[in-house]
């Protein structure tokens, strides 16, 4: 059983991001991070008016890895592993220091005021044999149940957490997944890790309390895709 970090996105949230001019922004949020978003930025022609959940201004690096789009209410940083390749890890230490850097010129320049943060990770396990929803079934559903013979099964999971001493929302989804490439291999589990900080409990995040929620968030979530695994296993 093998498994794949496929995508990590953070997300810092504000009651209100000053937009005044967007070049000028996407120049310095590029600077912030050492030329990390070495490609064409992307200023969208939006009017003032519209929802405010609509990217104002999307960056991204040359091989379409790093992307950052920026709202009127919240900023997101996509990291994407390049095709098939291995190469995203938790903790990514260098993706949380960039977070960082974007936080504080963010706070500095007074463009915005962070109140909440989240991460979320995809993930894809490789199972030994499938079908995968069959596997979910015996892994997690008990017997007597009136699912039979299923061909996708989805299943999710909230759970209240507390993380760097914030309280948190953990959602677990996981679902069985096939090859996009070839339909009949079937035996993939998709599993995605979504933990926010609570709305209802806004806080005030710098650089280093950002830092530590995305760590100690790592942690948890390398902890509890190490749980599902073992399940999946005992049952294969």
């Amino acid at each position: 059983m093998n498994k794949m970090l496929q995508q990590i996105q953070v997300v810092l949230f504000s009651p209100e991001i000053a937009i005044p001019d967007k070049l000028k922004l996407a120049h310095c949020i590029n600077e912030a991070t050492s030329g990390q978003f070495n490609g064409d930025p992307m200023i969208l022609p939006i009017p003032d008016d519209a929802p405010q959940e609509i990217p104002r201004i999307q960056l991204r690096s040359k091989d379409g890895q790093h992307i950052l789009s920026v709202t009127k209410i919240r900023l997101d940083y996509v990291l994407q592993s390049p095709g098939d390749h291995d190469s995203l890890s938790l903790p990514d230490t260098d993706l949380f220091e960039r977070i960082a850097a974007i936080l504080l010129y963010m706070k500095d320049s007074g463009h915005a005021q962070i109140t909440r943060c989240g991460i979320m990770t995809n993930w894809v396990i490789g199972l030994d044999k499938g079908p995968a929803a069959n596997h979910l079934l015996s892994t997690y559903i008990k017997d007597q149940t009136a699912i039979i013979d299923p061909i996708e099964l989805e299943l999710h999971c909230l759970t209240n957490n507390t993380v760097a001493n914030r309280k948190v929302n953990f959602w677990t989804h996981l679902r069985s997944a096939r090859k996009k490439s070839d339909p009949e291999q079937d035996a993939f589990v998709a599993i995605l890790m979504d933990m926010n900080t609570s709305a209802e409990l806004p806080s005030d995040f710098d650089e280093d309390s950002v830092q530590a929620f995305l760590k100690e968030s790592s942690c948890i979530m390398n902890s509890t895709l190490g749980k599902h695994i073992a399940a999946m296993e005992a049952v294969q």
